[in-house]
């Protein structure tokens, strides 16, 4: 039986092309105007501490835009270092994805996930003693990039019988590849593509306990 925990953790692959985590992005100004023109007679107590208060709203501002560019540095940084995949045959589910809009998008990517959830067979013949992967494929892309085939399975090697249906080949390729992100990173990584790419790959190394402990982000273009 598939491991429970995992359809929930793979739930990330959802997250749309070009979509923003407005937290990272978006710092909020303190605006301190107003603050700095009140004046009153005889009330220099008052004035002190608005001032002080003024200060170390900047010095707030401040440290947290400083955070936010070391995120965002991080984050964005292109991929600079290539893997070279060789022909990888995957077993899973396929279909056409629509990319025109965010809803469409995340409606058809989560409805195929679901789908790939609910083949009980194909999970019951993984070895999970030899730590397998999941690849997410997007391949097949139109000009505009508003459609491209999905493709989502178990790489072959990973699977206790090969007469399985669905088998669809992750093509050998010089891929541009960022190691090791994060599931909020995964989304930003998307907008670090220089467009037109022929293939996205993202792979999710899983332990024995279906756990994923680790997320490649690949592309070629």
């Amino acid at each position: 039986m598939m491991k429970s925990n995992l359809p929930i953790q793979l739930v990330v692959t959802s997250l749309i092309i070009g979509a923003i985590v407005i937290s990272v992005w978006y710092t909020p100004t303190i605006d301190t105007t107003d603050q700095a023109d009140v004046t009153e007679p005889n009330k220099t107590g008052l004035r002190a501490e608005m001032e002080a208060s003024k200060t170390a709203s900047e010095h707030v501002v401040a440290a947290v835009e400083k955070e936010r560019m070391v995120k965002v540095s991080h984050v964005t940084k292109p991929a600079t270092i290539f893997e070279m995949l060789t022909s990888i045959t995957i077993v899973g589910v396929e279909a056409s994805i629509n990319m025109q809009s965010a809803a469409a998008m995340e409606r058809e990517v989560s409805a195929l996930w679901q789908q790939f959830r609910e083949k009980e067979a194909l999970h019951q013949n993984v070895n999970w003693a030899s730590k397998p992967k999941i690849y997410a494929h997007y391949h097949g892309f139109n000009q505009a990039v508003t459609e491209a085939v999905l493709s989502i399975g178990y790489s072959l090697d990973a699977l206790q019988l090969s007469s399985f249906e669905n088998k669809h080949s992750v093509p050998s390729n010089k891929y541009q590849i960022k190691r090791n992100v994060s599931q909020s990173e995964l989304i930003l990584q998307w907008q670090s593509i220089k467009y037109p790419v022929s293939d996205v790959v993202e792979r999710y190394a899983l332990d024995s306990s279906g756990d994923i402990t680790q997320i490649d982000f690949l592309y070629a273009q």
